[in-house]
């Protein structure tokens, strides 16, 4: 059973950082319904910690957004493993307030080549190991610092900068080419 306090302390971490648990799903997802129920999970997961865990979390933005993260990402792979590539035919729209593109003023054809670019990369997200889309996440679409990174996973930063550069190597065989951009990988 929580205490009063834990109770306090989750009711205002939902406060504080819904939104921003959401967004981090968001961006992964691209899906404004399938984010809000990564966001409620994560919540509920508070729930489940013991006061000792609750005690020891340092970072809440961090670790809130790592776990939307994650639970994003895990999501897209039960997705792509029960759908099998029905995942790339799913249409994704582009809302320029979350991801930051280039100009605002895209073509149909652009914005045709952006949202298969995303898709794609979602799902070669979902491909790699999950400490590799983690650090991906966090550090790409997050803008987490290596040092961020190293302590909501728990590993040295310099094994994140090898992740990283693991993970960014496998996105380019998995990723041949950029609709959008016109750019081979290989």
């Amino acid at each position: 059973m929580k205490t009063g306090n834990q109770t306090t302390l989750i009711n205002q971490l939902v406060e504080q950082h819904a939104k921003q648990v959401h967004l981090a799903a968001y961006r992964i997802l691209g899906d404004p319904i399938q984010a809000e129920d990564v966001a409620q999970n994560v919540f509920v997961k508070l729930l489940q910690l013991t006061p000792q865990k609750l005690a020891n979390i340092k970072s809440w933005r961090g670790y809130l957004v790592r776990l939307a993260s994650t639970a994003a990402i895990d999501l897209i792979r039960k997705q792509s493993r029960e759908k099998g590539s029905a995942l790339n035919k799913q249409t994704i729209n582009i809302d320029d307030s979350v991801i930051d593109l280039p100009s605002k003023n895209h073509t149909p054809s652009a914005q045709l080549d952006i949202s298969r670019d995303i898709v794609q990369f979602r799902l070669a997200l979902a491909e790699l190991t999950q400490q590799e889309s983690q650090v991906i996440v966090l550090r790409l679409i997050e803008d987490f610092s290596y040092q961020e990174i190293s302590e909501q996973l728990k590993i040295s930063e310099s094994l994140v900068g090898v992740t990283l550069h693991r993970a960014h190597k496998k996105l380019i065989s998995l990723l041949n080419e950029s609709n959008f951009l016109g750019v081979n990988y290989e």
